[in-house]
């Protein structure tokens, strides 16, 4: 008699958003049917086309006589001296030299003689917390802000900078709690909203996010990382027209980055725009065969118009290029699942995972595979890891319900179909899984009967 319970098959390639928060194609969910009537998945595989690493800026606002840290050079440093003979206005200036040409070990010297001749020089204080900071001194940093700031609490600069160095240590509540405090006394402060949009991004708040950015822009709009990150922020959120005008307000502004240009070749795929994203990519890697985060878009853009073998070609040469880069990798597992050669594609993901274990969307799609090659208990557990990274899934837990109805755990399968509605009410495969399962419970009990 042929099983009810139709396998996980993959269809087209969907793209969400970055950021993040990062643009990914799923590898599918689906309903399960009778031998009757087949239903097929309707989702498709998770890629991802974003840089391994996402830079973060926070920007640090000198005080009177301080200075931008995080503007300053990062050179060797230079013999040491003794400052004890050194006047005041002298040592401070020369403080701001040393970081000017990145002496960070001198200028700490060089502030703290400050401070000790003048404990109350809120000034040198704040320059030494950001010195600190830029060495990696978090808790120092934090001391010395707070020290700052007992001196002149109403000071916005102070706890802005105060902010940066709680979000640097991971604080993101702390951190937040002082952007709104430096807003408080300041609301014109461009930084601080600049920052406060930087720290909602990072908690997954982009809507918020936006709004932070069209403040920064009223007050400095002279800055194209503003265009851009709010570009980013837009993205995320699914405004992919919006996000492309800003980017192109930060081109105007002075950012010809192959960085920002890629920023665009995403957008462009989200609204659909394959031919530009494709020109564009081609563009950056001529101009830079070596740009790996390009080829990678580029082997997306190959799995999106289904060339897979040119995507499979691409994505090894990113990887050639940078055998440490997991996107690279989860993306080629993509492309030879769709030649077939799944064993090969589940070894893939699985190096994904050596080099990056909390990796949600290279779990998703090995899990599929594994559903697929009748491996359901493995499957189980991957869909398990991917939603302890990522517990709004909503086509994970729907997944997660097929293998443990395959593993004929039905009132536990139907537990994971109801969380999978509840995060995501039009996921209609959800629901079919749940009546089919009622309706096979139903049966059985009058059979018993």
């Amino acid at each position: 008699m042929a099983s009810r319970w139709q396998q996980i098959l993959p269809l087209g390639l969907c793209a969400l958003m970055r950021s993040a928060v990062k643009e990914i194609l799923l590898l599918t969910a689906c309903a399960f049917c009778s031998s009757v009537s087949i239903c097929m998945a309707q989702d498709s595989m998770r890629t991802d086309s974003e840089p391994s690493t996402v830079a973060v800026v926070h920007t640090l606002t000198p005080l009177e006589g301080g200075f931008d840290a995080d503007n300053a050079s990062t050179n060797s440093e230079i013999h040491l001296q003794s400052y004890a003979s050194v006047p005041l206005d002298q040592l401070a200036s020369d403080g701001l030299a040393s970081v000017q040409n990145g002496f960070l070990n001198e200028a700490v010297k060089q502030f703290r003689e400050v401070l000790t001749r003048q404990p109350d020089n809120v000034v040198a204080r704040n320059n030494l917390a950001v010195c600190l900071k830029r060495q990696g001194q978090l808790d120092q940093a934090i001391t010395n802000f707070k020290t700052a700031l007992e001196t002149q609490p109403l000071k916005p600069e102070l706890h802005n900078n105060l902010a940066t160095a709680y979000m640097a240590k991971g604080d993101l509540s702390e951190a937040m709690k002082s952007f709104y405090a430096a807003l408080r006394l300041k609301p014109d402060y461009p930084e601080a909203h600049y920052n406060l949009a930087h720290l909602l991004s990072v908690q997954g708040n982009n809507n918020s996010a936006v709004t932070e950015y069209e403040e920064a822009l009223k007050y400095k709009a002279d800055n194209p990382i503003y265009y851009r990150d709010f570009g980013d922020a837009l993205a995320a959120i699914g405004r992919s027209d919006d996000a492309l005008m800003e980017y192109e307000a930060a081109e105007r502004a002075g950012d010809h980055s192959d960085e920002l240009q890629l920023d665009m070749v995403r957008a462009y795929k989200q609204t659909g725009n394959l031919v530009k994203a494709k020109k564009m990519v081609d563009e950056i890697v001529n101009r830079d065969p070596k740009n790996v985060e390009a080829i990678n878009q580029l082997g997306v853009l190959l799995l999106k118009t289904e060339h897979f073998p040119e995507a499979e070609f691409a994505l090894k040469r990113a990887l050639q290029l940078d055998p440490t880069f997991p996107q690279a990798r989860n993306n080629l597992g993509i492309a030879l699942y769709h030649l077939n050669h799944v064993d090969d594609a589940m070894t893939t993901w699985n190096e994904a995972l050596v080099r990056k274990p909390n990796y949600p969307e290279a779990r998703y799609n090995l899990g599929t595979a594994l559903y697929q090659s009748g491996r359901y208990k493995d499957a189980r557990d991957q869909f398990s890891q991917c939603l302890k990274l990522s517990p709004n899934d909503a086509f994970a837990y729907n997944n997660l319900g097929l293998a443990m109805m395959k593993m004929d755990c039905r009132d536990e399968a139907i537990e994971q179909w109801r969380k999978a509605i509840d995060l995501n009410p039009n996921l209609a495969q959800a629901y079919i899984n749940i009546g089919r399962a009622l309706s096979e419970k139903n049966t059985e009990s009058i059979k018993l009967q």
